[in-house]
This record gives structure tokens, sequence and C-alpha cells, in this order.
């Protein structure tokens, strides 16, 4: 976990640490301690990815990659509905779930731009519940 420290007003103590406690015990002894290490750690504010770095890019590129790739399955899919292989492996939970992929490709975007209370709901929220959409059709497929 991490901790923020306010010691005084000229204290070089002051900052981020990183915390690990565990607990230490001797049960013959009839003793218990936690044992709690704090690292002090940088605070990097420019951990954003904004429109003109190479990582924005990247990251729109393999996203845009990925959904084009699965509404292409899934068109392809859809297609052939008709045949035996398709309809052996039920048309309307596989659809759903490449479909469910796509959506789950489109998550990344959530990365983009500047850090904020909301954004940083939306990128905690989006990829477990988009996750838990794609796959829900295999589950009820079994």
């Amino acid at each position: 976990s991490f901790i923020g420290v306010k010691v005084d007003e000229r204290s070089q103590a002051d900052g981020y640490y990183s915390t690990i406690s565990i607990v230490y015990e001797q049960p013959n002894a009839n003793l218990k301690w936690r044992i709690v290490v704090a690292s002090p750690i940088e605070r990097n504010a420019a951990n954003v990815i904004v429109e003109g770095q190479a990582l924005f890019a990247s990251l729109c590129f393999i996203e845009g990659l990925g959904f084009v790739a699965c509404i292409t399955l899934f068109a392809m899919f859809y297609r052939r509905r008709t045949e035996r292989a398709v309809i052996y492996s039920d048309v309307r939970f596989t659809s759903t779930f490449i479909l469910g992929c796509a959506i789950l490709n489109l998550t990344t975007f959530t990365s983009l731009g500047e850090n904020t209370d909301e954004s940083c709901m939306l990128r905690m929220w989006s990829f477990n519940f988009t996750f838990a959409l794609a796959i829900s059709p295999l589950f009820v497929k079994v």
C-alpha cells in the first residue's frame, strides 16, 4: 500500500512511502509484533498518455486493429451461420462473445487522457465490466 506523510513544514521526511507489514510472532514467549517497512517513493505527475505521444498512437492503432479484427470475425461468422460447423457452435453465444471482445478492445481508450477521479474510476470498472460481459456467453453456453 501507499501512504502520504506530512511531518512538519521543514521536514525532509515528507512525501510518499510504499509500505509492507508482516506479523512476527513467538508463541512460547508471548510475543506478537507487527513489523512495518516504509520505503520512500517518488511520485510521477507525468503518467498520462495524451495526443502527440508515440504511445498514444500505438495504443490507438493496436486497439483499433483488435476491434476491426473482432468485427471482421463476427461478420464472417454471421455470414456463414447456416453452415453445419457454425450451427453446432451456437451462433448466438459465439457471436455475443465476439462482440463482447470487440467492446473489450475499446476499453483501452479509457487509459488515454488526463488523470481525473472520474477517468480513474472509468478505467478501473470498464475493463472488468466488459470482460465479464464478453466472457458470460461462454458460461451460459456450457
